[in-house]
């Protein structure tokens, strides 16, 4: 977590009501706000915490929706006034102390599918690039807790030709996956292909 500029934990403070800590690092600021549970799937959380008065509550059943995109902690030390007083600072440690072993646990897992994963990955790389970016996004969210993942990449352009007669000539472009809970991709802005090019050497 310490190199990460901005990340965002969540506390289940009632069975409808979670409590969103938004730390900026860089600016040494905290943000918060109370949302729905309902809306959990808009949030982009790196940790979501509860404490076991909720560990039975059906409330759970709606958490364990969200629980491939960050780790769902229980935790009895720390309260919702506790929470509510975090700095950037005690963010990050709590941040740290209570996703590593998840991270390391997720790590040896991949690292245990590595032979099968990397099969995967160059089947999808030949037959749909978009899915094989999609997976590795999703991989480095589960592996390293990204908040947020930027992907440029060559991509193709293609054109239909009305006749069948015709040769068709497809275009090459850059694309670029921006992801934070959902990935989505679409052609590279300037910025992007310059930062891509800078790179490319």
């Amino acid at each position: 977590m310490v190199g990460f500029m901005q990340f965002n934990l969540g506390y289940l403070k009632s069975a409808n009501q979670v409590s969103i800590k938004m730390f900026n690092v860089k600016e040494q600021t905290v943000e918060e706000k109370l949302i729905d549970v309902m809306d959990l799937g808009e949030e982009n959380l790196q940790a979501m915490f509860f404490t076991s008065e909720f560990q039975d509550h059906e409330v759970m059943a709606t958490l364990q929706n969200y629980t491939k995109f960050y780790p769902l902690l229980k935790t009895n030390n720390l309260s919702y006034d506790a929470f509510q007083t975090l700095t950037v600072d005690a963010g990050i440690k709590l941040a740290t102390e209570q996703l590593a072993p998840v991270l390391i646990k997720n790590n040896l897992n991949t690292l245990s599918e590595i032979f099968a994963l990397s099969a995967h990955l160059k089947t999808l790389w030949a037959k749909d690039r978009y899915a094989f970016f999609h997976e590795v996004w999703f991989l480095m969210r589960t592996n390293l807790a990204c908040p947020e993942v930027k992907i440029i990449f060559h991509d193709v352009l293609e054109k239909e030709s009305e006749s069948a007669d015709v040769a068709v000539k497809h275009k090459l472009i850059f694309s670029t996956l921006n992801a934070n809970i959902k990935a989505n991709i679409e052609q590279s802005k300037a910025p992007e292909v310059e930062l891509y090019k800078h790179y490319e050497a």
